[in-house]
């Protein structure tokens, strides 16, 4: 963090506007970990950075405290809205954005000191729009985690469209990703979908790569993802996980535009998230959630049974949610 010394020197220094990273945190009752995550951020070694925090309607301390960080340090920002969720924040902050990059980091995840500093220098030196580092999953009482990707070794890779697109589903954070910020201002604007409200980042990854056709990949891990037992990814099953199937849909319908080669198995998997969820007690205890899900999985049933890659498991059901 800056001290009030440093507010003046860092002020006086010649930094391009165009080399600045906006960095949009979503913050909702996020006391316990807030710390943490913008101490990660503001110690960056890379310096030019635009830091929006954007409280959303929080009940504890947490719009407080980013408040008390925006004091000390010229480069934090605060909005304080009214709670919309995840998507509506971080489409608060890309709304103010001005940085010539947009990186995304929730409250209670932390990033390695050199993150930005390595993944602006990949995207310079690649020439593309998006580049991904690897990411750590961390629980409350692990000190490291465990490393999805980590070489110790940073080096570069190019993943083209089709590898890219593929990797949403087991790779689709928006966290550990620095974007150019022309993804997000060329018109038509890309946004994310505040009617989805589990699996928010998948629909939009992939608008950023029909958009871009192709990530750099930097082989270390950079980004520490914490495991929130009590955040919707961390519970079980809820309704509000159903939302999930719009972006699932949405991605159904860019490949079959754009990536007609991925179209079959991104269908397999959206029908077969759709008849999982059928399947769920509580799904079935809503009338609303039941009919919708029901509905499309019987208007689509002789696609459904023509998919080579979906599971029969999942036809058969399909079948019988039909007839029923």
């Amino acid at each position: 963090m800056l001290s009030e010394k440093g507010y003046s020197k860092m002020r006086d220094r010649v930094v391009k506007k165009d080399d600045v990273i906006s960095v949009i945190v979503p913050v909702y009752n996020a006391e316990k970990y807030i710390k943490r995550c913008v101490d990660s951020i503001l110690m960056q070694t890379y310096e030019n950075m635009q830091v929006i925090l954007v409280d959303d309607g929080s009940t504890d301390t947490s719009g407080a405290l980013c408040d008390m960080y925006a004091k000390k340090d010229f480069r934090i920002m605060v909005i304080h809205k009214k709670n919309g969720g995840l998507s509506s924040a971080r489409n608060a902050g890309l709304d103010i954005a001005s940085g010539k990059y947009i990186g995304f980091i929730d409250s209670d995840d932390w990033v390695e000191p050199d993150m930005y500093q390595s993944m602006v220098r990949c995207m310079e030196e690649m020439k593309v729009k998006i580049v991904r580092c690897g990411i750590v999953r961390n629980r409350e009482y692990e000190l490291n985690g465990f490393a999805l990707k980590n070489h110790g070794i940073e080096s570069y890779n190019i993943l083209g469209l089709v590898e890219a697109a593929n990797s949403v589903w087991e790779n689709g954070f928006m966290c550990n990703k620095l974007f150019s910020a022309e993804l997000f201002q060329a018109k038509p604007r890309i946004r994310f979908n505040t009617d989805i409200k589990y699996v928010e980042d998948q629909p939009i990854l992939l608008d950023c790569f029909i958009r871009c056709g192709e990530m750099a990949d930097i082989t270390d891990t950079k980004y520490h993802y914490f495991i929130n037992p009590n955040s919707l990814t961390g519970t079980e099953f809820n309704l509000n996980k159903i939302s999930a199937t719009i972006g699932f849909k949405h991605m159904c319908e860019v490949c079959d535009e754009y990536i007609p080669e991925l179209s079959d198995s991104f269908k397999a998997k959206y029908y077969s998230i759709c008849i999982g969820f059928l399947l769920q007690r509580e799904t079935r205890k809503s009338k609303q959630h039941k009919k919708m899900l029901a509905v499309e999985v019987r208007k689509n049933l002789k696609e459904i049974l023509g998919l080579k890659n979906m599971n029969v498991k999942f036809k058969i059901a399909a079948i019988i949610f039909s007839i029923i």
